[in-house]
């Protein structure tokens, strides 16, 4: 089903780190975006501001092709911290904490999130559009039979077959 596909194996798993991080006791701040009535100025000097929710909604989105591109949403959370409230003070400095919490989570599991990467870059190669694959397994299978001269129980390989065996760890 659905739950086994590359993208939906990824953003669960990007999905976890992030929402370890908003279970953080000092993530508040970064959980919404900055309210601009309470900090009007915040917009005029963050051009491109980012929180916790609207990283989730990305993710959601399928926005986050690799862990790398993940992790610069929180390089950006940081940065824009140390921006507007100085890099000593007490937010930049849990900005930096939560950055190098999910750099290191990240850099831990690398391999396990590369093999993710690269079943998601198999899958968008391979276009993820149903009616594509449909018509993709309809024309394999005719292929498979015309090469083998079998009956119509040729059996085609599941296009999810390189991560069906795949742990994704929990």
């Amino acid at each position: 089903g659905r739950a086994r596909l590359p993208h939906v194996i990824f953003l669960n798993r990007l999905e976890k780190i992030r929402s370890e991080i908003e279970r953080f006791p000092s993530s508040g701040p970064f959980i919404r975006p900055v309210d601009k009535r309470k900090f009007p100025h915040y917009y005029e000097k963050i051009s491109d501001p980012i929180d916790l929710q609207t990283i989730r909604d990305k993710n959601q989105k399928c926005k986050y092709k690799t862990a790398d591109a993940f992790l610069r949403e929180f390089l950006l959370m940081k940065n824009n911290a140390e921006k507007f409230n100085g890099i000593s003070n007490p937010l930049a400095l849990e900005a930096n904490r939560i950055y190098e919490h999910v750099k290191q989570v990240i850099e831990t599991n690398r391999e396990e999130l590369t093999e993710m990467e690269d079943a998601l870059q198999a899958m968008n190669a391979g276009g993820n559009n149903r009616i594509n694959n449909k018509k993709k397994k309809i024309t394999g299978t005719k292929l498979m039979k015309q090469q083998q001269g079998t009956s119509s129980s040729a059996a085609v390989p599941s296009e999810s077959g390189m991560i069906d065996g795949m742990a994704v760890g929990d």
